[in-house]
C-alpha cells in the first residue's frame, strides 16, 4: 500500500445493498478478526453475531448515535443531471425559506438567481459560492420546510452505491437501529450492523454499551491526500462525549476491561475528547450547544488516548479512514487484513462486512 493507503478495489467487491437485505438481518454479515500479536496479526472468519462469544465480560462498546438526514436531491440542469446535497443549515425556516450551505454537482450549472424544482414542493434558488467552495442556496416552498425535506430527500448513501440513487430501502437500512441525534450526512456504518437483539445478547454476556454523538459532515468524503498538506487536521465536526460515557469509561479502564470504539467517527470523538487540549488548541474547540468540534486526523504514529479494540467496515482505497486504521494496526498489518479479506470474499465500504481490529 502506498503512504495514502492506496489499494485495488475491484467495483464488483463494492456492496451495492445492505447484507440485511439479502440475509434478512443486519448482524449477519461477515466479520473478519484480527488480533494482532508479535508474530503478526492473527486472522479469524466470523460473522457479526459471533460478537458475544469474542468480546469480554467488562468491555465497553461505545457506539455513535448520530442520525443521518436525508439531505439529497437529484434534478435536471440544461439537460443533465445535477445534483444537491445539503450539508448545514445556515438560517432557520422564514415565510416559506430557508438557507443551506451545500454541495452541487455540476457547479458551474447551477446559475445564481436561477430557481430550480428539486422536488414536488420545494423549490432551490443558488446564492453563489462561499470561500470554502460550497453552494450557498435558499430552499422554498409551502408549509413545513423541515418536514418537506425530511420527506422528499433522498438519503444521502455514497456515489458508489448506485450512483448515490437510494431507494425506499435505504431509509431503514442506512440508518443505525440506535439513531437519536440527527446531524449527519452520511451514516457511521459501522454501526449498521448491530440490531437491538444482539445488543441485548451482548449485555447478558458482561459487556456494556454506551453513545457519543458525532456528526458525520465533509471531513469523511475527502481523500486523504487532500488534507491539510501536514496530514493534521480534516474539516471540522461536531461531537459530544456525555457525561455518562465518560463515566463508563474511567470505570472500564480501572476494572482492566477493554474500550470498544464501533466506527472510525466513535474513535475520533472519544480520541479527540481525551487529548490534552492545552497542547492541541486546534483539535478541540468547545461549542453552543454542549457540542465540541474537531479537526482530528488520525494517522500513523498516533498516541492512544483510548481505544482499545476498533470495529469498523472496510475502507475506500486513499482515505482517511485508512489512515487511522493504519494508525491502529500498523501498515504491514492493515495490508494483511485488506489482502485477506478481497481473498476471501468479504463485501466492502459502506454496506459491506465488518472487522473487529484488536
Amino acid at each position: 500500500m502506498s503512504k495514502f493507503y492506496e489499494y485495488d478495489l475491484p467495483k464488483e467487491r463494492i456492496a451495492q445493498f445492505p447484507a440485511a437485505a439479502a440475509k434478512g438481518e443486519r448482524s449477519r454479515s461477515r466479520l473478519l478478526h484480527a488480533k494482532r500479536s508479535e508474530r503478526g496479526a492473527a486472522i479469524s472468519d466470523n460473522h457479526v453475531s459471533d460478537l458475544p462469544g469474542i468480546l469480554r465480560p467488562n468491555d465497553l462498546l461505545v457506539l455513535n448515535n448520530s442520525r443521518v438526514k436525508p439531505c439529497r436531491f437529484f434534478l435536471q440542469l440544461d439537460g443533465k443531471q445535477g445534483e444537491l446535497l445539503l450539508v448545514s443549515q445556515l438560517s432557520s425556516p422564514e415565510e416559506s425559506s430557508v438557507r443551506y450551505r451545500a454541495l452541487a454537482r455540476p457547479m458551474r450549472s447551477f446559475k445564481v438567481g436561477e430557481r430550480y424544482q428539486i422536488s414536488p414542493s420545494l423549490t432551490v434558488i443558488p446564492l453563489g459560492r462561499n470561500e470554502e467552495s460550497f453552494l450557498e442556496v435558499e430552499l422554498v416552498g409551502e408549509g413545513n420546510l423541515d418536514e418537506a425535506i425530511a420527506r422528499e430527500a433522498l438519503m444521502p448513501i455514497p456515489p458508489y452505491i448506485r450512483g448515490g440513487h437510494a431507494g425506499h430501502i435505504d431509509r431503514e437500512y442506512y440508518q443505525t437501529v440506535y439513531a437519536t441525534e440527527p446531524g449527519s450526512i452520511a451514516a457511521p456504518t459501522a454501526g449498521l450492523h448491530f440490531t437491538d437483539e444482539l445488543l441485548q445478547q451482548l449485555v447478558s454476556g458482561g459487556v456494556r454499551y454506551s453513545f457519543v454523538t458525532l456528526h458525520v459532515g465533509t471531513a469523511s468524503f475527502r481523500p486523504a491526500e487532500q488534507q491539510d498538506p501536514n496530514l493534521v487536521v480534516m474539516d471540522r465536526e461536531l461531537f459530544k462525549v456525555p457525561a455518562e460515557t465518560q463515566t463508563l469509561i474511567e470505570e472500564t479502564k480501572r476494572s482492566g476491561g477493554r474500550i470498544v470504539a464501533v466506527g472510525t467517527t466513535s474513535v475520533r470523538a472519544l480520541e479527540s475528547f481525551y487529548l490534552d487540549r492545552e497542547r492541541f488548541p486546534d483539535v478541540v474547540k468547545e461549542e453552543a450547544g454542549g457540542y465540541f468540534s474537531s479537526s482530528i486526523l488520525i494517522r500513523p504514529g498516533h498516541e492512544w488516548k483510548v481505544v482499545d479494540v476498533l470495529f469498523t467496515n472496510f475502507h475506500q482505497p486513499g482515505s482517511t479512514h485508512m489512515l487511522l486504521v493504519g494508525a491502529f494496526l500498523g501498515a504491514d498489518e492493515v495490508e494483511k487484513v485488506y489482502k485477506h479479506g478481497l481473498e476471501s470474499g468479504y463485501r466492502f465500504l459502506s454496506y459491506g462486512d465488518a472487522m473487529l481490529l484488536e
